[in-house]
């Protein structure tokens, strides 16, 4: 079973207000909150691996931007670990 740290829903840091670290039980709510910290990774903002995360300047910068961005987060959705379909 697939397992991540809960983290806050405001901050996006640890949650430690109930005195430590809790585990996601439920495999959607880590599919979930996967996708959320996906969607907020910019392009280069990984020092690790500066290609990794959404590149929005390029979404404005094509021409026809609104395809081109549906086409990639479809792509960037399904890459996320437990996503079964999009």
């Amino acid at each position: 079973m697939t397992t991540d740290i809960k983290l806050n829903t405001e901050t996006w840091d640890y949650d430690l207000t109930s005195n430590g670290l809790e585990l996601f039980e439920k495999n959607p709510n880590v599919v979930a909150q996967r996708i959320r910290i996906a969607y907020q990774l910019k392009q280069g903002e990984l020092f690790t691996d500066v290609i990794e995360g959404v590149p929005l300047t390029e979404f404005s910068a094509t021409k026809d931007g609104g395809s081109f961005a549906d086409a990639f987060m479809i792509d960037y959705t399904s890459k996320i670990e437990g996503v079964v379909e999009v």
